[in-house]
């Protein structure tokens, strides 16, 4: 077989041409590998986010669904520990270039405190305590630089029906469900959940935080969760943290059966 055909041959099973490992230039469009630092057109100032930031900022914010008007970030609050979380509210942001791309947070606009003046807010209770007046905290810039979204968890009407749960609850998890749109329970973390909620002064969004946590004691294994919401709060401290039960946790347990691999946890 002549050298060309081999050649030919050899070429033919490499299949389609990806875009992997290549990012477009958000200004000008110019092609970037993704571990570049700055766009490699001369005449463009774009600067890149290193790639460590991706990693570094996964733990500290995480975008939720919460509509097309607004972007919601769960942030997570280093002073109150792991499993502490609040609420930033953060405007989209129109490219000034008019491409019509757009970026979450200030940073590619070179501005950070253009986010306040569009409207950012921090709702984290430490936050709004110390100033009445919005400011740029660690909070904000933390949603700023986020490169992560929480994970929708469907829940299933066969799953909600097969468990044993008092009806009033049925009807209160499907009305929080139905009521407004997007899911009823996002995953933020392992063991951190966004649960859609009545909007309250403590809870603007509609939407709270909820965690659990498994404790290994010396006789036998505890799990002990948390709900930021009134009803749980005002429920009478017990030692077996099983009394204090509200309709979102309902829901969680309601969404983790929906998920069969979530349901063998």
């Amino acid at each position: 077989m002549p050298r060309e055909d081999k050649r030919a041959n050899f070429l033919t099973d490499l299949g389609r041409a990806t875009m992997r490992g290549v990012r477009k230039c958000p200004k000008c469009g110019t092609l970037n590998g993704t571990r570049g630092f700055s766009c490699k057109n001369k005449s463009c100032d774009v600067i890149f986010k290193e790639a460590g930031e991706k990693k570094k900022h996964s733990t500290e914010a995480c975008r939720i669904t919460a509509g097309a008007d607004t972007q919601i970030y769960s942030v997570r609050v280093r002073d109150k520990g792991p499993d502490y979380r609040g609420f930033v509210q953060i405007p989209l942001i129109q490219s000034v270039d008019g491409s019509g791309d757009i970026f979450i947070g200030a940073e590619p606009l070179g501005d950070p405190m253009l986010l306040l003046q569009m409207g950012a807010r921090c709702y984290v209770e430490s936050c709004q305590r110390k100033s009445q007046q919005p400011s740029l905290c660690s909070h904000i810039r933390a949603a700023s630089q986020c490169y992560k979204d929480a994970t929708s968890l469907t829940l299933k009407n066969s799953a909600l029906n097969s468990l044993p749960i008092p009806q009033s609850i049925k009807t209160d998890i499907w009305q929080l469900a139905t009521d407004t749109p997007g899911p009823l329970v996002q995953r933020v973390s392992k063991n951190i959940m966004v649960v859609k909620c009545k909007p309250e002064a403590l809870h603007q969004f509609g939407f709270l935080h909820f965690s659990f946590q498994q404790v290994r004691n010396k006789e036998e294994i505890e799990y002990k969760y948390y709900c930021g919401c009134r009803s749980f709060k005002i429920q009478p401290a017990a030692r077996d943290v099983s009394f204090r039960k509200c309709v979102h946790l309902y829901a969680c347990v309601v969404a983790f059966a929906s998920d069969h691999n979530l349901s063998q946890v």
